[in-house]
């Protein structure tokens, strides 16, 4: 049958949520992601990288 490849996308529907009003604003953001930072907004505020990955093959 050749090679098959199965993508899963999750999908999430809330009910009864409470809307949270902000007020009206301008100000734009630009938000890059990485690998050295996980993100970095265009005010250079960084969110570190969680690395899952390397912690999870250290008890393999």
């Amino acid at each position: 049958m050749g090679d098959v490849t199965q993508v899963f996308v999750p999908c999430f529907s809330c009910e009864n949520v409470p809307v949270k009003e902000y007020a009206e604003t301008t100000k734009q953001v630009g938000i890059d992601v990485g690998i050295n930072s996980f993100a970095v907004d265009s005010d250079s505020s960084s969110v570190a990288n969680p690395k899952y990955y390397r912690g999870g093959r250290k008890g393999a």
